[in-house]
């Protein structure tokens, strides 16, 4: 419930990032390789899947309702080229 609370702005964000980079070495150069038109909320939300975080939680961290994070998962699978039937989150859990 911590963590929830202190990602609310984007500073936090980035102190979160820090420590994510430091446990998870080029995570987001990875991402970068793979589609560097990623934004930062992409971002946010890969590194929240790396967490094994699920829909609520992650809506819950982000701020935003979990229909939002179905639809924001659902253009990411488009934006990294993988298939319909692709497993995001194992994706992701490779990376790195």
């Amino acid at each position: 419930l911590q963590i929830n609370h202190s990602l609310r702005s984007d500073k936090d964000w980035d102190v979160f990032k820090l420590y994510f980079e430091d446990v998870n070495r080029n995570f987001y150069n990875k991402l970068n390789e793979i589609n560097p038109n990623l934004t930062t909320n992409d971002h946010r939300l890969c590194a929240l899947i790396k967490l094994n975080m699920n829909s609520k939680e992650m809506a819950s961290v982000l701020n935003v309702a979990p229909n939002s994070i179905k639809s924001s998962r659902y253009r990411l699978k488009k934006k990294l080229c993988l298939d319909i039937e692709a497993d995001l989150e194992e994706f992701i859990r490779n990376i790195g």
